[in-house]
């Protein structure tokens, strides 16, 4: 480009000699004709000049334009990399915050499950201790139960034997003074009758206060003639049922005598109060359980006005204290039904 340049500025020069030249010396043609050439070379060389300022110029502007682009990507780069430590440091944060959160969130939740546990500590062993208490007083009431029931076995066999031994022999002895005595014949008899009478009695009642001879004789035939002594006494007809005999017969003498006695409650309930016709006894054996079941046509009760004046209480405390339910179902002119179930052990229906 530069020795472009001096070759045309070498050219001008001339031109503008021979131009001048030609004109002194008067040719006007010549010198017209170079001339032209010279304002030519002086054309080109301002349109170099020009093109050269204009790509100069361009030149510029496109290294300023790359060096601005330059510092914008430079700066750029720098905003993203600030942006991205922010972002970093705010990443750290947030982990920190949550750890701190998580570890604050794990000590209050260790803080409550402690009181928590503390709590359900103190509570079972309120509960324990309550416990505790409910079977001392359960003990206690068992004891007070069975102290009640053996007094009272004591109780009956003492007036049996008083009944048996005393009134039995004063009634035999008045017997004997009576066939001493001159009566007349319809007289004695009479008088004799009702001796009989009556220390059949005292027999029978002694006999209901001594506890059978359980031991002795199969328990499903002591209460099937329990019941027929009833009825033969009594306008009630008794439908007795008991299953399985045989396991019935096995169960233990403590447990049979508990039976008799509550059968005989029930029974003695239901002649004093019930004036019922129909009877039905029922004394099975389940699987885990015993059953027994009694069951009249009579006139029924109100359980909350009459549970205790019908003589339910000493029903209620043998069946509590063999750990069983007892039931009653019972409405005025509709009969009653009474149900207990006493737990047993062995394998049954």
């Amino acid at each position: 480009m530069c020795y472009e340049k001096g070759t045309l500025n070498l050219e001008a020069q001339i031109n503008q000699v021979l131009f001048e030249l030609h004109a002194e010396i008067g040719q006007f043609q010549k010198s017209s004709e170079y001339a032209r050439k010279y304002i030519a070379n002086k054309n080109q060389l301002f349109d170099k000049s020009l093109v050269r300022t204009v790509i100069s110029q361009q030149r510029f502007e496109q290294e300023r334009s790359e060096k601005e682009i330059a510092n914008f990507k430079l700066k750029q780069a720098q905003l993203i990399k600030e942006r991205d430590n922010r972002k970093w440091w705010l990443t750290i944060v947030i982990f920190a915050f949550l750890i701190f959160a998580a570890i604050c969130g794990f000590w209050v939740f260790y803080l409550l499950s402690k009181q928590k546990s503390i709590k359900l500590l103190h509570q079972m062993k309120d509960e324990i201790h309550h416990q505790k208490i409910i079977n001392i007083r359960r003990d206690q009431e068992i004891k007070s139960v069975e102290s009640r029931l053996e007094g009272e076995e004591n109780e009956r066999e003492r007036v049996a034997r008083e009944l048996h031994d005393g009134i039995g022999g004063a009634l035999g002895g008045i017997k004997l003074q009576i066939a001493n005595f001159t009566l007349p014949e319809t007289e004695a008899n009479q008088l004799e009758k009702m001796l009989d009478a009556v220390y059949t009695e005292v027999r029978t009642i002694s006999r209901n206060l001594t506890p059978p001879a359980i031991r002795d004789h199969p328990f499903t035939e002591i209460i099937q003639a329990y019941l027929i002594d009833i009825e033969s006494k009594t306008d009630i007809h008794i439908t007795y049922n008991s299953y399985p005999p045989e396991e019935i017969n096995s169960l233990g003498e403590e447990l049979k005598t508990d039976l008799y006695r509550i059968l005989q409650e029930l029974m003695t309930n239901i002649c004093k109060h019930s004036q019922a016709t129909e009877v039905t006894i029922q004394l099975l054996i389940h699987t885990g359980y015993i059953n027994l079941l009694a069951e009249d046509n009579g006139v029924g009760f109100e359980k909350s006005r009459d549970f205790e004046g019908v003589g339910l209480v000493n029903i209620s405390s043998r069946v509590k204290l063999l750990k069983g339910t007892f039931e009653i179902s019972s409405f005025p002119n509709q009969g009653t039904v009474v149900n207990i179930d006493i737990p047993h052990k062995d394998k049954l229906i």
